[in-house]
């Protein structure tokens, strides 16, 4: 009866599917969230676009040193 029930049920923890990459990004160019006037919204949209932009120039340093 043990040899049965063997590998059918394991405990641990249980498999999460990674979403793809562009799964959760919300519209190009509108940052996610509420603003209270446009200004900060666009401020915001530019420093995202900033911060990915610095992102992706250090990863391609990055691979040009490996």
């Amino acid at each position: 009866m043990f040899h049965r029930q063997m590998g059918r049920k394991m405990a641990g923890p249980k498999k999460h599917e990674v979403p793809a990459k562009g799964a959760n990004e919300t519209r190009a160019g509108t940052p996610p969230g509420h603003f209270l006037n446009p200004d900060l919204q666009s401020d915001t949209a530019r420093f995202l676009a900033e911060v990915k932009e610095a992102i992706r120039r250090r990863e391609a340093i990055r691979g040009r040193l490996v």
